[in-house]
């Protein structure tokens, strides 16, 4: 049985603060405007079914999310906080010239060039280019715009990453923090905004995730596709 149909919105609530990172009672208190003592109790019904823990930091007591360690490393695996690096190293060990479709939030990208450091995404640009992997996207305009705000070494870095590139003008679609990377093999859903990434490695699931996005990919082709790479090189020339 799903414990989690036994949790309610102040569970629900409990736990987004403390997914974020750990947090004091007086944290969750004050992030929640909840009773500490309704609080407390809570904490201590969610450690009994495994979903908390807490840590001793002197005298208090620290609560941090448990993902239950209940999966088949095989199938599919959750990684959090700056273990999602691990995740996204999957895709560094991709046979040569695989095919990766993604699509990405606008949210998602802005996380990504702000909480990742230059250096680790410079280092997959480099990789996926010697080894001739191609990277299909689906995209919001606005994302456009992140690329303004980079330094001009990072905009190079872009440069030739990315190919198939499919744009979405509506105002109201792919503004989120969320992204889908996917293979035959192997796909990636990512929530950049809790660092929360789920790596599905069953070449079943995987499968059929990406034959999915293809019909996605192929309802865009008459649209055509938008040139990135000239743009970006314009936009460094700019610099």
């Amino acid at each position: 049985m799903n414990i989690m149909l036994g949790l309610d919105k102040t569970d629900q609530k409990i736990l987004k603060i403390i997914s974020k990172k750990p947090s004091y009672l007086s944290e969750i208190a004050r992030e929640s405007s909840i009773w500490r003592t309704t609080i407390q109790y809570r904490l201590k019904r969610l450690e009994k079914i495994g979903l908390v823990k807490k840590n001793k930091k002197g005298i208090k007591s620290i609560w941090q999310r448990v993902y239950k360690k209940d999966w088949n490393k095989n199938i599919f695996k959750i990684y959090t906080g700056k273990e999602i690096f691990n995740a996204y190293n999957h895709f560094l060990k991709l046979p040569k010239e695989s095919v990766i479709l993604a699509i990405q939030g606008v949210k998602a990208a802005e996380g990504e060039l702000c909480g990742i450091p230059p250096s680790f995404i410079q280092m997959a640009h480099h990789n996926f280019k010697k080894r001739k992997i191609i990277i299909k996207s689906i995209i919001n305009e606005e994302i456009l715009n992140i690329f303004n705000l980079l330094k001009k070494e990072m905009i190079k870095s872009h440069i030739g990453r990315g190919t198939g590139i499919k744009i979405i003008t509506h105002d109201k679609l792919l503004l989120g923090y969320g992204e889908i990377m996917a293979t035959p093999k192997l796909t990636l859903l990512g929530n950049l905004l809790e660092k929360r990434v789920v790596l599905i490695k069953d070449k079943n699931i995987a499968q059929i995730l990406y034959e999915t996005l293809e019909i996605l990919f192929d309802a865009f082709e008459e649209k055509g596709s938008f040139d990135l790479n000239k743009y970006l090189k314009e936009l460094a020339n700019r610099k």
